[in-house]
């Protein structure tokens, strides 16, 4: 894991998106500045993850933090494992990071929104879910039970234990 971009802020984010990336770096660079300007009114801080799903490209120097994206960090994986998985182990990523402490967003809002974006509902549940992690970060709302999401996504994800070193995909299958 490398941090591709980082203003020096030690505070914890409110919302955290995962967004997997193959090669198409000028799409991730336009989305974090519509995600940034789509939030530059509200009082919330952002830490963008970008999965880097074995990219021959490397991540651009320009992918930088912005007003409300305080953070963005890359995951290098060393072959493409496709979007999915890739979602996956960024999930991975960030629940152990959420549960060392190192993270403030609780697991199961983590876990809402990558299983938004695993089941293929990006342009319409990004910005639901965005606003329902900004609501229960102002404590209007409560989260579901962890263990249900978790279970759920369990169901429908192959999940193989840490995500930090996917197994290698067979050159025919790719």
């Amino acid at each position: 894991m490398s941090t591709a971009s980082s203003q020096g802020t030690t505070a914890q984010p409110d919302l955290r998106v995962i967004m997997p990336v193959f090669n198409d770096w000028e799409s991730a660079e336009r989305l974090l500045a519509d995600i940034d300007a789509e939030f530059a009114g509200d009082d919330v801080t952002i830490e963008a993850i970008l999965v880097d799903d074995g990219s021959i490209q490397r991540p651009p120097a320009s992918l930088a933090a912005g007003q409300r994206i305080r953070r963005v960090t890359c995951l290098k994986l060393g072959t493409n494992v496709g979007h999915q998985r890739a979602i996956a182990i960024g999930l991975a990523d960030a629940s152990r990071s959420a549960t060392s402490g190192h993270h403030g967003l609780p697991n199961w809002a983590t876990t809402v929104l990558g299983f938004a974006i695993v089941i293929s509902f990006q342009a319409l549940m990004m910005p639901i879910l965005m606003v329902f992690m900004l609501l229960n970060a102002r404590g209007q709302i409560q989260p579901p039970p962890e263990r249900v999401v978790l279970d759920y996504l369990a169901e429908r994800i192959e999940l193989a234990g840490p995500a930090a070193t996917p197994a290698p995909v067979p050159a025919s299958a790719a």
